[in-house]
């Protein structure tokens, strides 16, 4: 698979860390969970597909656990 961003700001691991951080973050300061689900668990779940996105175009991923929470119930 080839992507557009070859060599990304950040490892996977730190990206990965980075967005659990803001999904917890988030979820204490707006007293949500995403999905009913732990804030953590559920953030090390979607991690992996999140990375796929910012390897392919860029963004941060605090961005995109912001984004991610506009779906939460």
């Amino acid at each position: 698979m080839t992507y557009a961003r070859i060599h990304p700001d950040l490892t996977e691991d730190q990206f990965r860390n980075r967005f659990i951080r803001a999904v917890i973050a988030i979820g204490f300061r707006d007293g949500r969970l995403p999905f009913g689900r732990d804030p953590g668990g559920y953030a090390a779940d979607v991690a992996p597909s999140y990375w796929l996105v910012y390897v392919s175009d860029g963004g941060t991923p605090e961005n995109y656990a912001t984004e991610d929470a506009s779906f939460w119930e």
